[in-house]
C-alpha cells in the first residue's frame, strides 16, 4: 500500500496576521516575468529523462527519482550540476531558476526529489523531518549514478543547493568520515564533485570538519532564517579561506532570488523578499565560480 504523503502546512494555510505585505519596485515584477519566460522556454527545449537510484531509509529501500536535462543540439558528455531543492520540494521556483540558469551555460542538470519517496511534500515548518545527512546521501548516490553514464562527465560534477538544500551543499563540501563508503562508490564510478554552491543554506562552524572542495556561499544580511554570521565564521576558520568564498548581500532576506515573490512576506515565521539586484549579482558570481572548475 503506498506510503501516505504528509503535507506540512504551506503559506496559504498560515494565518493572515503572520503576513506583512509591502509593494516591491516595478522592476522586480518585470524581472520575475522575464525569468519565468526564460524558465518556460528552456524547459520546453531541454532534453529530459527520468533517472532513478535507490538508497536505504529507515530499514527499507526507497527509490529516488529526478529529471536529468541535457543541453539540446550538443554532443555529450556534459558536466552536470545536481540541484538540491528547498524545503518546499523539487517544484520550488529558486532551485529551478538556478537549474535553468546553469543549463544555459551548457551544463546538464539533475534535481532529485528527496521528499516524496520519504512520504513528504514539503517540510518547511519541521525541517528536520528529512535530515542533511539523508540528503547528502541522496546527492552522492545521484552523483555516482550520473558518473556511470556515457553522456555525463563524471569528473565534472557540481552541487548547487538552495535554502534547506544549501545547507546540504555546505555539508557535502566538508570532510565527514561517515561518508567514506559513499565517496568511494562515487570514485569507483569515475565520479568527482569539483565544486559546491550554497544559496542561503545554514552553516555550522566546526574545525573538525574543514572544507575539502571549492565552495561558494551567497546569503542576505537580513536573512532571519539562515543568518549569515555562522557562514562567515565557517568561511574564515582554519584552512577554509583557501576554498570557501562568501558574499553577503546588504538588505537581502531569505529567498532573495525568488522572483515569484511579488510582495514582501512573512512565511513560516521568516521575512522573504525578492531582490533583483542581488539575484543578478548572484547569477554572475555562480557562473564565474563554476566556469574554471567545470571545464
Amino acid at each position: 500500500m503506498p506510503r501516505q504523503q504528509h503535507r506540512i502546512r504551506n503559506m496559504a494555510d498560515m494565518p493572515q496576521t503572520r503576513w506583512r505585505t509591502q509593494p516591491l519596485r516595478r522592476h522586480a515584477a518585470l524581472a520575475s516575468l522575464a525569468i519565468a519566460a526564460l524558465i518556460f522556454a528552456t524547459a520546453t527545449t531541454a532534453l529530459a529523462e527520468t533517472v532513478a537510484f535507490e538508497v536505504p531509509y529507515k530499514g527499507r529501500t526507497i527509490k529516488i527519482e529526478g529529471e536529468l536535462k541535457k543541453p539540446p543540439g550538443r554532443e555529450g558528455p556534459f558536466p552536470v550540476v545536481i540541484g538540491l531543492h528547498t524545503c518546499t520540494g523539487p517544484g520550488d521556483y529558486s532551485t529551478n531558476f538556478w537549474m535553468v540558469t546553469l543549463a544555459a551555460q551548457g551544463y546538464a542538470t539533475y534535481q532529485p526529489d528527496s521528499f516524496g519517496p520519504r512520504g513528504y511534500v514539503e517540510i518547511c515548518d519541521f525541517t528536520s523531518l528529512v535530515t542533511a545527512a539523508e540528503r547528502a546521501q541522496d546527492a552522492l548516490v545521484a552523483a555516482a549514478t550520473l558518473a556511470a553514464r556515457p553522456d555525463i562527465r563524471g569528473d565534472k560534477i557540481a552541487i548547487l543547493g538552495v535554502s534547506h538544500g544549501g545547507g546540504v551543499a555546505i555539508r557535502l563540501s566538508r570532510e565527514v568520515e561517515a561518508r567514506a563508503p559513499l565517496n568511494q562508490k562515487l570514485a569507483d564510478a569515475g565520479g568527482k564533485i569539483v565544486a559546491a554552491v550554497s544559496l542561503y543554506g545554514g552553516c555550522t562552524p566546526d574545525l573538525k570538519h574543514p572544507a575539502i572542495l571549492p565552495l561558494l556561499i551567497l546569503v542576505g544580511s537580513d536573512d532571519d532564517w539562515t543568518p549569515p554570521k555562522p557562514c562567515q565564521e565557517f568561511a574564515n576558520e582554519g584552512s577554509n579561506p583557501k576554498l570557501v568564498q562568501i558574499h553577503v548581500y546588504p538588505g537581502a532576506t531569505h529567498s532573495f532570488d525568488n522572483a515569484s515573490i511579488f510582495t514582501r512576506q512573512m512565511a513560516h515565521g521568516h521575512r522573504m523578499a525578492y531582490d533583483a539586484e542581488a539575484t543578478s549579482d548572484a547569477r554572475a558570481r555562480v557562473i564565474e565560480f563554476l566556469r574554471p572548475l567545470m571545464q
